[in-house]
């Protein structure tokens, strides 16, 4: 029995990428050099950005990342008036659906790059841009009355960290929505395309676990790390594709 780190190992455009599971963390690599969590995030996003999905030969991976986007927004539901936080706002995709109802709108972004795409897609106005990392989100104490993190939390070492920021930067009786994928349906639907020799219509997309992911979440998963922090009163797989988890809640202060 193996009972040394765990390692998932990428190769993309040339470089290796590695994630090492050990002491109950995970250190990441890039051609054996170690990286911080926002160096990694950062040559991620270099190249593996999310636009993948948007840009994807594949019609049908098109398709999901389309979905996804239109029924969180309508999981979310009316913002009207309301100060609201896009947590890992990448490029401004979500951002640019919820900006026109929104009073005031922060992107939140651990990546400056992404930033950039987002204020390129977005302009200025009623808008903030934050660089910072969700662990330590550079906004004040209850000032949001609407939080959302949407395929955020699957990248954090710790995701209760992620949660607590959440927490504190939204206002009492405000809400706190999540959306995470859905891995372990992702991964089976992942291992089917490979046994019936369609793993080439994943494109430049992973086989396995997302290379940026180091969590798999469930719907009691979500329940556990929101304990104590978050009173979800709304959980769900989002139809038709179950693809992902979408959770919706109010600070727990």
């Amino acid at each position: 029995m193996n009972d040394g780190p765990r390692e998932e190992r990428y190769e993309i455009e040339g470089r290796v990428f590695v994630k090492r599971y050990e002491g109950g963390g995970v250190r990441f690599f890039r051609d054996g050099e170690e990286l911080d969590i926002v160096e990694w995030n950062r040559v991620l996003n270099e190249v593996q950005p999310m636009r993948l999905l948007d840009e994807h030969p594949n019609p049908v991976v098109r398709l999901k990342e389309t979905h996804r986007r239109a029924a969180f927004i309508k999981f979310i539901g009316d913002v009207g008036g309301m100060a609201v936080a896009d947590v890992g706002c990448e490029e401004g995709r979500l951002a640019e659906m919820l900006l026109p109802k929104c009073e005031r709108l922060y992107c939140v972004d651990i990546d400056e790059a992404m930033l950039a795409g987002a204020r390129s897609r977005l302009g200025a106005a009623r808008i903030e841009y934050v660089q910072s990392d969700v662990r330590k989100i550079g906004l004040p104490d209850d000032l949001i009355d609407v939080c959302v993190a949407a395929e955020v939390l699957e990248h954090l070492p710790e995701p209760r960290e992620g949660i607590d920021e959440l927490v504190r930067i939204t206002k009492p009786g405000g809400r706190i929505f999540i959306s995470v994928p859905n891995e372990k349906l992702l991964l089976t639907v992942k291992r089917v395309a490979g046994k019936l020799g369609m793993g080439r219509s994943l494109g430049k997309l992973s086989a396995g676990l997302a290379v940026g992911h180091v969590q798999i979440f469930t719907a009691d998963r979500i329940r556990e790390i929101c304990r104590g922090r978050v009173r979800i009163d709304k959980l769900k797989y989002s139809a038709p594709f179950y693809l992902n988890i979408f959770a919706a809640g109010r600070p727990l202060k």
